[in-house]
């Protein structure tokens, strides 16, 4: 199903630098379930890189001081607590899939198609 293959890769790309190497290679037919009548998109079995969590998380919390805090360590070199993920295992993440259509009347893209001026 050629759909599955196009929501696997835009899954690749959008959750790839998160996932570890292993569930970037299984994002495939087998570990997505796609249901275009229904609105659903289902991943199972993934796991999350605990590093690159781990930085992300310890930036924030750092208010962007530029530090890396790519080691889990707890304490950082200004004394403040860090937070350490080791691993995270996701058994079934689902994803509600909708079109959403907005008719806006007074949309002017077609402004210049309506005017007849010369």
């Amino acid at each position: 199903m050629w759909q599955s293959k196009i929501y696997a890769f835009l899954i690749r790309r959008i959750l790839g630098p998160y996932l570890t190497p292993e569930s970037k290679a299984r994002i495939s037919n087998q570990s997505i379930y796609l249901s275009l009548r229904e609105g659903t998109l289902s991943l199972s079995n993934i796991e999350l890189d605990g590093e690159v969590i781990t930085k992300k998380i310890n930036s924030s919390l750092s208010s962007g001081s530029g530090d890396d805090q790519s080691e889990c360590n707890t304490e950082n070199n200004d004394g403040k607590n860090t937070i350490c993920i080791k691993r995270i295992v996701v058994k079934t993440f689902n994803i509600s899939l909708a079109f959403a259509y907005n008719s806006n009347e007074n949309d002017d893209s077609n402004a210049d198609c309506d005017n007849d001026d010369t």
